[in-house]
């Protein structure tokens, strides 16, 4: 058997026995967007709903990690004989696996992703780690038309200005042109150290909930709407080709973010109407993130629910968005401002408020009173094909002495 085969079969042995010590003992948990974690790893997610450990069903859009408390197998990193860089900001340690049928794709087998096929296109660098004794790769060139590889000769390097025609599994297919010939080499991997990729524009992002995976060999993988089932997370590349299936035994943890949902807080509303109750402005204006008092966000029973999103205001308040009629629902937790102290009989007297949410003019929601006794209250509404929201909230019989309130967590989800 040729001494090449060996190496390679040895080298693919020494990551699966590294890969396969077990993790650390940890604690797995769900973070969700607003409210406290939930414990244990998620069992399922199918159709953008994750079904947690504890057996409840959320919405992925209102996921923001996945926690499995797995550090990074720094071993497993180190013993990858190749680092790819993606333009996404993702990184995939393992080693070539060829092309395949992937045109101008490599396909790489990484340490924990397993196969995994990029396009050229959209990738940045790809580093040969077999050879410490040189020095890291130039930094690309403004003026750099074609891909360059960087070939190694000893202590110093050659580089040459062409395109990949092919990647198998010890060598790549090298073209360049000069003058009107075009010319071609085989470089063998031994002594690659490394390619530039020429820079092109960045495709436009499918909508859907983003994954980032942070795997356990360093590598990290953006996908699109992922799933889980049997303890494999399955999603399609954000620039990549085909799906991509991934252990949950491998995964460190992962980060959600969607443009599917959309927080009132980070939007500039179209019209503020903010008065006092004989009708005259008040000089207060609302806040974003925290209460209208300046404090944290929470409801509920001491300590509360801590809410990082939100809306505080002071009664009379009209809060009104200009959704473009891209989304489906309304969601959000009204309460009373917590930050004044319960006992208090002039908070009881005068903090009563109603909530009110109309859409292009028409009231999709009013609540009963509302004080600092009252329990929070989860708002759910649908606006499809809505243009202007408008969140209200009215001080109603009383005066407006006090009334601060909070639309915590308000969001429209499409």
């Amino acid at each position: 058997m040729p001494i090449r085969s060996i190496l390679r079969g040895l080298e693919s042995l020494l990551l699966a026995l590294i890969l396969s010590v077990p993790a650390a003992a940890g604690g797995p948990r769900v973070a969700r967007i607003e409210g406290d974690p939930i414990d244990g790893e998620p069992v399922s997610i199918e159709d953008r709903k994750l079904v947690a450990a504890d057996g409840s069903v959320h919405d992925l859009v209102q996921i923001r990690r996945i926690e499995y408390d797995r550090p990074v197998r720094e071993p497993a990193r180190d013993a990858a004989p190749v680092r790819l860089e993606m333009a996404s900001g993702d990184v995939v340690y393992g080693k070539i696996a060829g092309s395949e049928d992937m045109v101008q794709h490599l396909l790489l087998l990484g340490a924990a992703a397993g196969k995994v096929g990029v396009p050229y296109d959209r990738t940045l660098v790809l580093l040969m780690r077999t050879h410490p004794s040189v020095d890291p790769l130039p930094v690309r060139e403004e003026k750099q038309i074609g891909d360059l590889a960087y070939v190694a000769d000893g202590e110093k390097s050659a580089t040459l200005e062409g395109s990949i025609e092919e990647f198998t599994t010890d060598k790549v297919r090298w073209t360049w042109e000069v003058g009107e010939e075009k010319k071609k080499i085989s470089i063998p991997l031994a002594r690659l150290r490394g390619i530039r990729f020429r820079i092109v524009p960045a495709p436009e992002e499918p909508s859907g909930v983003l994954a980032r995976f942070y795997l356990v060999d360093g590598s990290r993988l953006s996908g699109v709407d992922p799933t889980l089932s049997d303890g494999v997370y399955r999603f399609r590349l954000l620039e990549g080709k085909g799906d991509v299936s991934i252990s949950a035994a491998n995964v460190s943890h992962v980060d959600l973010s969607s443009d599917l949902l959309l927080f009132l807080s980070d939007e500039e509303p179209v019209e503020v109407a903010e008065r006092n109750f004989i009708g005259l402005p008040h000089g207060y204006s609302f806040q974003r993130d925290r209460t209208f008092s300046g404090g944290p966000i929470r409801l509920g029973a001491n300590p509360g629910v801590l809410y990082e999103k939100g809306l505080g205001v002071h009664a009379y308040s009209s809060l009104a968005f200009d959704l473009h009629r891209r989304y489906r629902k309304f969601r959000a937790i009204a309460g009373s401002d917590p930050n004044r102290p319960a006992d208090d009989p002039r908070a009881l007297e005068e903090r009563k408020v109603l909530f009110r949410v109309w859409g292009d003019g028409k009231l999709l929601f009013q609540s009963d009173p509302v004080d600092i006794r009252s329990a929070p209250l989860p708002i759910e509404v649908g606006i499809e094909g809505v243009r202007i929201l408008v969140l209200e909230v009215d001080e109603g019989d009383d005066l407006d002495l006090g009334d601060h309130a909070v639309w915590a967590s308000a969001m429209v989800v499409k």
